[in-house]
């Protein structure tokens, strides 16, 4: 399985994500927030930073992001994308466009407000500069795959294997009812034809596989979503391409209503990492060539490094992490040039040689792997 996000030029357009198979949980409704002065703060004094060219909105800090956001007046005209029968859902700060049904679309609507909360809990973390969005993010939501790829068809110029997307163009993510999936809908036809006494293991492995389709593909997009909206990663050009998703792998975890993870760790990016590097480490020539050449970037094998570096960089590198992506955020980027991309990870994170590798892969290989069918 596959997802596609489209990338502005400096990204190869239809850059692709292999994504698997996870056991998680769906998340819940966010709590409502309590009242709060929902204007950012003027561009002066605590937490106010700059006035961004493409959003009327200063960055702010991060109780900011939490009032309700207002209503899109340019959204109307996205009806005609799903049709006359497309119906709209607003929560606090998503705006749902959708054909799937009903309920459907509200269990997305909670999802995308768990990955919204959990970002805000980590721009507090790490002290990130930020900015309010100007109006609800917008989500499409298409009743079927079918609908969806034809959809899709439109932005890009080669068949594409995606089961959901950001697009950085347009500013929205794409999603569609996975109860609509080909592969899922074979998975219930054998529920339905199998004996009894094997339906139970059946409807087991369709709550698995539509799990985590819910959390590799929406929260994974919801995130790039909502890190661009909230200015932590204006745009994919301001960092590489491992720091841009390995922080939206974070983010496949079942949530709290609050953006509490469940888990400690991404189980399934784990398991991917120990699957991958179970005899030895990544090699340091591997390790550099990825952080500083987005040119190394190998696709679905590259997601699971990805998700161990930013993991690691979180938990023991939390200072340089946070000044990475503040770089980015305050509009300064990284540097392309891959000999000055090392410079600045090595100012930053220390010099990456051959102990600093050694304790990345001894810390990730200790994570606890938590779960129970990761070896389906």
């Amino acid at each position: 399985m596959r997802t596609v996000t489209r990338r502005p030029s400096a990204w190869a357009a239809g850059l692709l994500a292999v994504l698997t198979q996870s056991c998680f949980a769906s998340a819940g409704q966010p709590p409502p927030v309590a009242d709060h002065d929902a204007a950012c703060p003027a561009n002066s004094g605590p937490g106010a930073l700059r006035q961004t060219a493409d959003s009327t909105s200063a960055e702010c800090r991060p109780g900011d992001l939490l009032p309700p956001l207002t209503p899109d007046p340019a959204a109307a005209p996205l009806t005609s994308l799903l049709g006359p029968r497309a119906a709209t859902l607003e929560t606090e700060h998503f705006a749902v466009l959708y054909t799937a049904p009903p309920a459907q679309a509200r269990d997305l609507a909670q999802r995308l407000e768990t990955v919204y909360h959990a970002h805000v809990k980590l721009v507090a973390e790490l002290r990130l500069p930020v900015r309010r969005p100007p109006h609800k993010l917008a989500v499409l939501f298409f009743e079927s795959h079918a609908a969806f790829a034809e959809h899709l068809a439109t932005l890009t110029d080669e068949p594409s294997p995606a089961l959901g997307f950001y697009d950085a163009v347009s500013r929205r993510s794409v999603f569609f009812d996975f109860d609509s999936y080909p592969p899922l809908q074979a998975i219930q036809a054998a529920v339905e034809q199998a004996p009894a006494a094997h339906r139970e293991r059946l409807r087991q492995k369709l709550r698995r596989r539509r799990a985590a389709l819910e959390l590799s593909v929406m929260q994974h997009e919801a995130a790039h979503h909502i890190q661009s909206a909230i200015g932590l990663i204006p745009t994919f050009e301001d960092v590489p391409i491992w720091l841009a998703e390995g922080l939206a792998t974070l983010y496949e975890v079942p949530l709290t209503p609050a953006g509490q993870p469940r888990e400690s760790v991404n189980g399934y990016r784990l398991f991917e990492y120990r699957q991958l590097h179970a005899d030895h480490a990544p090699s340091r020539e591997q390790l550099v060539r990825l952080m500083s050449d987005d040119a190394a970037w190998c696709g679905g094998q590259c997601y699971p490094l990805a998700w161990a570096l930013t993991q690691y960089l979180r938990d023991a590198h939390g200072l340089g992490l946070a000044a990475l992506l503040r770089r980015a955020a305050t509009g300064a980027g990284l540097p392309s040039d891959p000999g000055a991309r090392r410079a600045l990870f090595d100012k930053l994170l220390g010099p990456i040689d051959e102990r600093w590798v050694t304790q990345f892969h001894d810390a990730t290989m200790k994570l606890p792997l938590e779960g129970t069918a990761f070896a389906e």
